[in-house]
């Protein structure tokens, strides 16, 4: 039954990923997106089997992950998942594991994004304007993985503007300002 799942995926949350009563009834709660807490029993144990095989994650990256951005359970690792992971290992050129692993850590929303609507432009917009090559988008990505989640318009391009002409740098200094200070 329905009410045997739930009660199945709550236990799990609870023992598994450290969840507390009150988020899940945040996530009980919300509409409009898959709910997780009514994915066939093993699925969400499947899907984090996946993520912490596939990002070699520790207990406790999983469950930092998972309660930060609940919505990456709803995702299926085949389809959503693995097609992002693969993407950004190979635009970023990430050469192991770990490199991926802090992105996700650090900023596990990127996984909720498209790549050809917004990862992609977005990596080559800040590219094209801070002028990057790999090694520093790399970099950037790396160090604040959350820029992926900002918007272009209401946020990116109106900060970077003001802080140029604000402090009247160039274009070579603001990459080096930024580089230096990704969270600016």
């Amino acid at each position: 039954t329905d009410a045997s799942i739930e009660a199945s995926n709550k236990e799990y949350l609870i023992e598994s990923l450290g969840f507390t009563e009150d988020k899940l009834q945040k996530l009980s709660n919300e509409i409009g997106q898959e709910n997780i807490l009514t994915l066939e029993i093993g699925v969400l144990e499947d899907r984090v089997s996946w993520l912490k095989e596939r990002l070699d994650l520790k207990e406790y990256e999983i469950k930092k992950i998972t309660q930060n951005q609940p919505d990456v359970l709803g995702l299926r690792s085949d389809i959503n998942l693995a097609p992002k992971l693969d993407y950004l290992e190979n635009r970023l050129t990430l050469l192991n594991k770990s490199s991926l692993r802090k992105i996700i850590v650090r900023g596990p929303g990127v996984l909720l994004f498209n790549i050809e609507n917004s990862i992609e432009p977005k990596l080559n917009w800040l590219q094209s304007r801070l002028l990057l090559d790999e090694i520093s988008l790399r970099k950037l990505i790396l160090a604040y993985p959350v820029v992926i989640a900002l918007s272009i318009e209401d946020n990116l391009q109106p900060k970077l503007d003001y802080l140029q002409k604000r402090l009247r740098l160039d274009n070579k200094s603001l990459r080096k300002l930024i580089l230096n200070n990704p969270n600016v």
